[in-house]
């Protein structure tokens, strides 16, 4: 869990995200809000599959 947490820490760095903040856009939607909600999505997701290895 301390691993997921470092994880998320770095998916969600300001300076990371200054990479998507651009006008790119993927299927119509803004590059930025696909890494955010892809990012959130997958982290939720490994926790999910953390918590029920335990």
């Amino acid at each position: 869990m301390v691993g997921l947490f470092l994880l998320a820490a770095a998916l969600f760095n300001p300076p990371l995200l200054g990479l998507f903040g651009t006008e790119g856009r993927i299927l119509g939607v803004p590059s930025l809000y696909v890494w955010v909600l892809g990012g959130w999505a997958a982290v939720i997701a490994l926790a999910a599959l953390a918590s029920a290895r335990r």
